[in-house]
């Protein structure tokens, strides 16, 4: 110290003692302590030295002892009292501590030790008014004191008075150019206006003998803001050896891991280091609010919510813990709560950046989103330099298609910081809402050569690559997400998607039982387990029960067991009125849903019949626009939640609501669990249950469905139409009939054009048997899968696998005109269904371009679909086989019968013209005769109510630019 104190004795030994505690080596100041006090025991000098170096290291008691008998030999001299002080502090004792640092203060006004010791209770006790007035106090008396000036300087930057703690340290530094913690002070103010700036500062303070804790924290801090992280990690590990006790290097080294590092070792290494900073002071406020984040990350929502409360309620008034709490209850589906704590944040920091983009995530969560846009638009003028809150308006720019606006932020950002990831995610994703696929996907890989470990890059390139049809680069970024983050939702989702393509379906399979373990308390998302119920309809292991049982877990998830009562139905109970119909779907587009629905949208009586269509169409088309003119009321969903499109519903007065889609992508289950009209019926794009209870019917026929015939179980009563459930339109442009191809190539030539996810080892036997008992003849496969020559060549691989003799396969990629596409079916003789699960849309091509297809009754509706179309068509006894075997033999006959073969293609066109199957009045009539009798059922029976979920599904988490697939 280099205040004039009253003098005490103080012995060679006792100096270096002094030195090696201003020096920080307690060690050897011990030694030397000791030593003097063996042959001096009462020197009061000694003793409250050694009372200090036991106070530093937390021994309270011992130090107290030592304190009480220098304050004995030496009373009311302040060396004594701030012994005493220290020790009381270090005890636990902080009015006592207090009572004799204000001692010190009265008797040498202007004596360091106890300016020192106030200051540290004051800041322990969150006593900020009493800091600073002590502050002033001391430079009051000790004008320009350089350590004065740098405490008072650092209390004005934490309470965020950046210029008042400018002007000390510029005054403290005119005084004591070499002052080294004044440096360390300029670092930290330097760390607002130039990183590179703040870390010559930090190290010119190292470089005039700083060395302690803070000097190495404060520079693993600037590291990590460099993006400089081996450095960053080894200043604060020098920072941990300076004090083992410190707990910033820890909270530090958490956010060092936790921030644009996303994989489940960085987020368990930034767990265990949140942890350790919280065993060294279970109270410290940062770590409580940034492990909280990261809790809610790692998807341990109640965990995180409860490190946020205590971390608010260490400071109640903070913006960052009210805005990190309100963000984990937004998340946990608490919104009213959310929204009150980020108001209250605003009133105390109007222009807070975080508190208001986070505000227009919430008001993205209520729907508002004009509000959301203001919001959002505040933050980003309020911050205009933050990557986060600029990037949040382009993200929301992007989902609301307001591109061109989106893309000029993100180019913004990227020129000052050509390796912050987020504007680059905006390009990324803005070039794959429109359709650039391969734009998106370099983008994406720039992401990943900078940070390899990213995910949501990683997982958007592989989706990328999925739309692309390039199943092989898709499962190659898959599976390298999964080894970052090992059972991550997405990742396994995807998986399973892939490998159905190249048919997998047993991998498929495994990776949703391994999403879904029974095990877990932590379920994905409901579009993950509708896509679990639809691909299990592929894996020719899973009987009837075990597909029901998946079906039924989606509705004990979402549905009706996750949800209660609402309120009454209150539609009128008039048999006999118009009824109001509507029609729920995501395939109102150039989509095999458009070729049956809109002859029913076109032919409804309208004078017994209201029809809305509800589309929920992602990329709207020619159809869509066609759907749009086709009813009566048309209603956009996209902009909506389940809630709010629920709410619509039921504004609407929907008596009867039709789900077009079931588990298909994108589909509307989570608003038919709210259960939104009094009846609801299952149609048309889906070959099974829903497995919801909210669903009252489901549409079908007496072929695909037998009454009392191996019955499908289903939730749904099923509603059996005469004829047929099918309504196909006729495409307006279809190619003319040609002859059948076998009269020019001399060999039958078979084919599927079925979807790839549909062919199994036992279908590709049957085929395979077909063909060797059919010389010469020939198979041509056309599908997605054989777009992209890896994809291809997996594809082929295992149908060689399965059996097939690839050397008389002929392969045909996707073709993207309707046109184009039935041309190629002038390559085709018979085509031949899959089974278990048999086409429909591909069927009824076929049949149009007068393809005879070869089908086999199965055992399930998907499976009986072929069955209903055939004996609806009158050709069931020469195209329908009862069995495998009995398929074998019917496409075999036909084969050798050229003669069947040339009629069939000259007539059944034609055939299929005059059928029910196009019998457009007909259908219509029996489809109206249905909803009618169903409607007069409901009004006979008891009240029916909506349904509440228990907690929002669909809470928006937030604006992260990742993609996820839908099958």
């Amino acid at each position: 110290m280099t205040d004039a104190v009253p003098p005490l004795s103080f012995s060679s030994l006792v100096r270096r003692a002094a030195d090696c505690i201003d020096a920080g080596d307690d060690v050897g100041a011990d030694i030397l302590l000791d030593l003097h006090l063996s042959r001096v025991p009462n020197d009061a000098l000694a003793l409250a030295l050694q009372a200090q170096v036991l106070a530093r290291r937390g021994d309270g008691s011992a130090a107290m002892s030592l304190a009480r008998r220098s304050v004995a030999l030496a009373p009311g001299h302040p060396l004594t009292l701030v012994a005493g002080a220290r020790s009381a502090l270090a005890s636990g004792q902080g009015a006592l501590a207090e009572k004799l640092a204000r001692a010190a203060m009265n008797a040498h006004p202007g004596f360091g030790g106890a300016v020192e010791v106030l200051a540290d209770l004051f800041r322990r006790d969150r006593r900020d008014h009493d800091l600073e007035r002590l502050l002033d106090q001391a430079l009051a008396a000790a004008p320009g004191h350089p350590l004065y000036l740098y405490w008072r300087a650092t209390f004005y930057r934490m309470t965020d008075r950046l210029e008042a703690a400018a002007l000390d340290v510029i005054e403290g530094l005119a005084r004591a150019p070499d002052h080294p913690a004044l440096w360390q002070a300029w670092a930290h103010l330097l760390m607002t206006v130039s990183e590179t700036r703040a870390l010559d500062a930090v190290r010119r303070a190292r470089r005039l003998g700083l060395d302690d804790v803070g000097v190495w924290n404060l520079e693993g801090v600037i590291l990590n803001r460099l993006r400089q992280p081996v450095a960053a990690e080894a200043a604060l590990r020098t920072a941990m050896a300076r004090d083992p006790l410190a707990p910033m290097p820890w909270t530090n080294l958490g956010n060092l891991l936790s921030r644009g590092r996303t994989t489940t070792d960085d987020l368990e290494a930034a767990t265990d280091a949140y942890r350790q900073s919280l065993i060294r002071e279970p109270d410290g406020f940062e770590a409580l609010n940034n492990l909280a984040q990261v809790q809610r990350d790692r998807g341990e929502t109640a965990d995180a919510e409860t490190l946020s409360r205590r971390a608010s309620a260490l400071r109640p008034s903070s913006t960052a813990a009210l805005n990190t709490l309100a963000n984990i209850l937004r998340v946990r589906g608490k919104i009213g709560e959310g929204l009150a704590l980020l108001r209250r944040a605003l009133i105390q920091a109007p222009a807070c950046p975080d508190t208001l983009s986070n505000l227009g995530l919430f008001h993205l969560s209520e729907e508002d989103r004009f509000l959301a846009e203001r919001r959002f638009r505040h933050a980003a003028r309020a911050a205009p330099t933050r990557s986060e809150i600029v990037c949040n308006l382009a993200s929301f720019l992007v989902k609301e298609r307001e591109s061109a606006e989106a893309v000029l932020l993100a180019r913004g950002l990227i020129v000052p910081d050509p390796v912050d990831r987020g504007p680059w995610l905006i390009l990324a994703h803005e070039a794959f809402q429109r359709g650039d696929f391969e734009t998106s996907a370099r983008y994406y890989e720039r992401i990943i050569r900078l940070l390899p470990t990213d995910r949501s890059a990683t997982l958007s390139l592989a989706v990328t690559r999925w739309y692309q049809f390039r199943m092989t680069e898709a499962l190659s970024s898959a599976e390298r997400l999964l080894e970052l983050v090992p059972d991550d939702h997405a990742a396994l989702n995807l998986i399973a998607n892939i490998v159905t393509h190249v048919l997998g379906h047993e991998a498929s399979t495994d990776c949703y039982r391994r999403m879904f373990d029974e095990a877990s308390n932590r379920y994905p998302n409901s579009g993950f387990l509708s896509n679990y119920a639809f691909g299990s309809h592929y894996d020719i292991r899973l009987d009837k029960a075990e597909i029901f049982r998946i079906h039924r877990k989606w509705d004990s998830l979402y549905g009706e067991g996750a949800s209660r009562l609402g309120t009454v139905h209150l539609n009128s109970r008039d048999p006999d009125r118009p009824l109001r119909i509507g029609y729920v779907s995501p395939d109102f587009r150039r989509h095999s849903v458009a070729f049956f629905i809109m002859p029913i949208l076109a032919g409804h009586d309208r004078s017994r019949f209201h029809v809305t269509c509800y589309g929920m169409v992602s990329n709207p088309d020619f159809i869509t626009r066609e759907v749009e003119t086709l009813a009566d009321t048309w209603r956009d969903l996209t902009p909506h939640s389940p809630k709010s499109a629920a709410a619509l519903i039921l504004e609407d007065k929907i008596d009867i609501l039709v789900d077009l889609a079931g588990h298909t992508g994108d589909n509307a289950l989570l608003l038919f669990a709210r259960k939104p009209a009094p009846v609801q019926v299952s149609y048309l794009g889906y070959p099974n249950t829903t497995g919801l209870e909210a669903m009252d019917y489901r549409l079908t026929d007496a072929y695909a469905d037998p009454p009392g015939l191996d019955e499908d179980p289903v939730t749904e009563t099923l509603w059996r139409l005469p004829d047929s459930f099918l309504l196909f339109a006729r495409p307006p442009e279809v190619p003319p009939v040609t002859p059948p191809p076998f009269l020019k190539n001399g060999y039958i030539t078979f084919g599927t054009f079925n979807n790839t996810s549909k062919i199994n080892r036992e279908c590709v036997q049957v085929w395979q048997r077909i063909l060797d008992a059919t010389p010469g003849s020939r198979l041509f496969l056309k599908s997605k899968s054989f777009s992209d020559p890896g994809t291809a060549a997996v594809a082929l691989s295992r149908l060689k696998e399965f059996g097939l003799d690839i050397d008389r396969v002929d392969t045909h990629q996707f073709v993207n005109s309707l046109y184009g596409h039935v041309e190629c079916y002038a390559n085709v003789d018979i085509a031949l269904d899959t089974f278990p699960y048999n086409g429909t849309t591909t069927t009824f091509e076929a049949l149009t371009m007068s393809v005879p297809v070869v089908s086999v009754r199965g055992t399930r509706h998907s499976g009986r679909v072929g069955a209903s179309i055939l004996i609806n068509l009158g050709l069931a006894d020469r195209l329908l086989g009862d069995s495998p075997d009995d398929m074998v033999a019917k496409a075999v006959a036909l084969a050798n019968d050229l003669e069947a073969l040339t009629v069939l293609r000259a007539t059944l066109r034609d055939t299929l013209r005059t059928s029910p199957l196009q019998d457009a009045r007909r259908f219509i009539g029996n489809l109206e005769e249905a909803y009618r009798a169903m409607w007069r059922r409901w009004c006979a029976g008891p009240p029916t109510h909506t349904r509440e979920p228990l907690r929002e599904h669909a809470v928006m988490d937030d604006l992260e630019m990742s993609i996820t697939p839908h099958v």
